[in-house]
């Protein structure tokens, strides 16, 4: 008896989802997005630090170029504009980013932006707006070994033989 009373409570807390009950509601103001894909290349190689937390931090600049077609001095010319966001990310991807990306590395960032608040040795309050960076894709090919990096003993054994299909 006490198994029925819990499916009969059950079916009165979760009703029957229908098109004629379905109920369509807007998210409230205060849950917008806030969602950054750049892609680009490092201005500079990532300066990475571990905090007193022991998180670890990575923070760079990543620049992309846009044309226009110029409307005033440069008229019917292609004008080449360069866009530039400061990047930061936190443990894991910090690590990944010291390791395998430098100046020139491509890139493609998936984050938020983020405003970030200070005092200045003056005392004056700063603002920045950062890209925080919740995933990042490396979009430079692998690098290639060439044959004077392959050791010795590798290179004097392969041939296409070797390969399995």
């Amino acid at each position: 008896m006490g198994t029925k009373k819990k499916e009969e409570k059950k079916a009165e807390a979760t009703p029957e989802v229908t098109p004629e009950t379905l109920e369509v509601r807007e998210l409230p103001a205060h849950r917008q997005t806030n969602l950054v894909v750049f892609e680009g290349n490092l201005g500079s190689d990532p300066e990475t630090r571990v905090l007193e937390s022991g998180q670890t931090v990575s923070r760079f600049s990543l620049g992309n170029s846009d044309d226009y077609i110029g409307n005033n001095g440069n008229a019917g010319e292609i004008v080449r504009r360069t866009n530039w966001a400061t990047v930061e990310c936190w443990n894991r991807l910090a690590e990944v980013i010291e390791e395998y990306t430098h100046k020139g590395s491509h890139v493609l960032v998936e984050g938020k932006l983020k405003l970030a608040t200070w005092q200045s040795d003056l005392g004056e309050t700063r603002n920045a707006l950062r890209i925080q960076a919740f995933r990042i894709r490396l979009l430079d090919p692998a690098p290639r070994m060439d044959d004077a990096e392959i050791p010795e003993e590798i290179a004097a054994s392969a041939s296409p033989d070797d390969i399995p299909f």
